[in-house]
């Protein structure tokens, strides 16, 4: 392999890329802290002015059965830095900062 890879797919990648590649490494565990968010499905809205519109909330549709629906920003448990990586947030942050 030559260069910095497409994916990290374990903690030993982490570690091997951190000194190798420490900037790109940086960069991708930031990537990976940013993008760790999902919209979820949290309701149908009703009435069409009760739906919450803010940083963290949206209001999609209608839909194909004309229905609009509440979405939340919410943490992904799944996401590739907790699942595959193995780390935490903080974990990840303190290896970006340091």
């Amino acid at each position: 392999m030559k260069g910095f890879p497409k994916l990290l797919a374990t903690p030993g990648d982490v570690a091997n890329m951190l000194g190798k590649y420490p900037a790109e490494t940086k960069a991708y565990l930031q990537m990976l802290v940013d993008n760790r968010f999902v919209w979820v499905q949290t309701g149908e809205v009703i009435d069409p002015d009760t739906g919450v519109t803010d940083a963290t909330h949206r209001v999609i549709g209608p839909d194909e059965d004309d229905k609009k629906w509440q979405m939340e920003l919410q943490e992904d448990a799944n996401c590739h830095l907790f699942r595959a990586l193995e780390m935490t947030v903080v974990e990840a942050q303190t290896i970006i900062g340091g």
